[in-house]
């Protein structure tokens, strides 16, 4: 199915698709692609950016005053970089490549109508993508129909007004999208050394770091496992309703046994592991996370070149892995990452939910434990 926007020059035909795509994604639907954005100094336009809806990640496309060195195509009064198509194409390859169902094509012109620019990764999008969305200059469309449109022209639809066309309900698109099988694990079985007593049971807004970990997951996924130490005292656990204990199959291991343990244990494809140490886990940025999986092994956040990976989406299948590595008696998370064909989270798609990055707040000594406390104060404060 391919949808196609057409309009006249600044009718707003981006912003458009980007309150679009916002709008598919919130109703489950996993968007890509590409969209332009324009450059003013002062109010004269200089040129575009393209932004990888995907990741969020932005390049310079297009510019009137290009550097000597530029190299690219000339459209017009534009300079189209070659650096920003390559940047484009791959944001449609990986979407592609990823599985993404919906897949944003913006700024389709001239280049591509003469089969150059993002035209080869376009027919890619309208043979392999089930659905598309272009964005066309209304002058071009005929030309670009011609040069693009499939034979069975019953799957094109065109806007030709947008400011006539509130956003589209998904129902437009005809198949729902594919719900993600993940489960939540929760590792719970640290000697909380710093701490000086066992972390699980340590008190925040009258709930103790468990069982404020549980209600943060609760109904995110099929189930909530909690992996704890052979040894490990159960009176804060066992009341909690809908959780499944998992015991650590190798213990004195580290955080690695306990993600082994637990994507063992676990029923699903995918799993959501966290520490039961972070208390302001984000559910926007645990959603987003999840619409990340397909075509991966792990999603993990990255702030600057610093992965979290106990704040992570892990398939079961890296649990094998995992006990290879543990095996061989290495230890660390890092090295599974490095096995793992893994899709990270970058820092300014997290800044989109949690700008002050406290997801990975962990607490891991007493005066942890008290600024958790005053950050719980403070936004009690404002939210009242």
């Amino acid at each position: 199915m391919n949808l196609i926007i057409t309009g006249e020059v600044g009718s707003g035909k981006s912003s458009h698709c980007q309150r679009y795509a916002r709008y598919l994604r919130e109703y489950g639907f996993k968007t890509g692609g590409i969209i332009c954005h324009p450059v003013f100094q002062e109010d004269t336009k200089t040129g575009y950016t393209v932004t990888d809806i995907r990741t969020s990640a932005e390049a310079v496309f297009s510019l009137t005053n290009p550097p000597a060195d530029f190299q690219g195509e000339k459209v017009g009064r534009y300079s189209i970089l070659q650096s920003g198509l390559d940047f484009a194409c791959n944001a449609i390859k990986e979407a592609l490549r990823t599985g993404y169902e919906v897949i944003f094509l913006d700024e389709m012109g001239h280049l591509e109508i003469a089969g150059k620019g993002l035209a080869g990764q376009a027919r890619l999008a309208y043979r392999k993508a089930p659905y598309t969305v272009s964005v066309v200059r209304k002058s071009l469309l005929q030309k670009f129909l011609a040069a693009f449109a499939p034979e069975e022209s019953e799957n094109i639809f065109v806007i030709q007004d947008i400011e006539a066309d509130p956003d589209i309900h998904p129902a437009f698109f005809k198949t729902p999208p594919a719900k993600t099988d993940i489960s939540c694990i929760i590792l719970a079985g640290g000697k909380s050394k710093r701490m000086g007593r066992d972390k699980i049971s340590a008190t925040l807004d009258s709930q103790t770091l468990l069982e404020r970990a549980v209600a943060n997951l609760n109904g995110y996924g099929r189930e909530i496992l909690v992996v704890t130490a052979y040894g490990q005292a159960d009176a804060k656990i066992q009341p909690l309703p809908g959780i499944k204990i998992v015991r650590d199959i190798l213990p004195e291991k580290g955080p690695l046994a306990g993600i082994y343990s637990g994507l063992k244990a676990s029923k699903s494809q995918f799993n959501l592991v966290v520490g039961c140490d972070m208390p302001f886990l984000n559910r926007a940025l645990l959603e987003y996370m999840k619409d990340q999986v397909a075509g991966f092994e792990a999603v993990v956040p990255r702030l600057g070149q610093k992965p979290e990976p106990l704040h992570a989406i892990y398939s079961k299948s890296a649990g094998e892995k995992a006990l290879s590595l543990l095996s061989q008696g290495k230890l660390a998370v890092s090295d599974l990452l490095a096995r793992l064909h893994t899709r990270y989270i970058e820092e300014p798609e997290i800044n989109r939910f949690d700008p002050e990055h406290r997801s990975f707040f962990n607490i891991n000594r007493p005066e942890d434990l008290d600024t958790a406390r005053d950050i719980a104060a403070n936004k009690k404060a404002v939210s009242g």
